[in-house]
């Protein structure tokens, strides 16, 4: 189960750990910005009162389809990575996001490096982690290909997004694929 994930992740330059509720103000330092939001779920303009709620469900997660981990660098939360869990189907989701402060380091890419191998570790069940990015997304896209992930396809107009359907294309990598890092 998910309860035997860790609660703290180390990489080379990241910290993974739980979200606290001090977070707010990182949170917002860098989700009111439009480009962090632009093709993801999250609002925009993004409040603050966006951002307690987001920490009201992610403080208190306690959801076992869910397991997230916000990206610390400097003692500075820069964003957050986790799954949702499809354990009926042996599969996770993956998502993931960055303060566009610090885009194109390759952080991202190394907090999902570390969290899928913690998962193919922990999880022997696991054997396929997914993602659905908006395809406008191309960094996003970037971060897939470099964890080996394949394009299944395009689910055409498959998410209503801020008032429009958008085109999403699906990721994965199986376990088999996997090269722990």
């Amino acid at each position: 189960m998910t309860q035997t994930f860790p609660k703290i992740i180390k990489t080379e330059r990241l910290l993974l750990r739980p979200y606290r509720w001090d977070d707010i103000n990182d949170l917002l330092n860098f989700s009111v910005e439009e480009r962090w939001s632009r093709y993801i779920r999250a609002p925009y303009p993004y409040t603050q009162k966006d951002a307690q709620e987001f920490l009201a469900d992610r403080v208190g997660l306690s959801r076992p389809d869910q397991d997230v981990w916000c990206l610390e660098i400097e003692n500075r939360v820069v964003g957050d990575a986790g799954f949702g869990w499809h354990k009926k189907n042996s599969a996770a989701e993956i998502a993931y996001n960055l303060d566009p402060n610090f885009w194109n380091q390759g952080l991202t890419t190394e907090a999902c490096n570390a969290i899928i191998d913690v998962a193919f570790n922990h999880d022997q069940s696991l054997n396929r982690i997914f993602a659905a990015i908006d395809t406008r997304n191309i960094p996003s896209v970037k971060v897939a290909q470099k964890l080996g992930m394949k394009c299944e396809g395009i689910l055409r107009q498959n998410r209503r997004q801020k008032g429009k359907l958008i085109d999403e294309a699906w990721y994965s990598i199986l376990r088999k694929e996997w090269l722990p890092k």
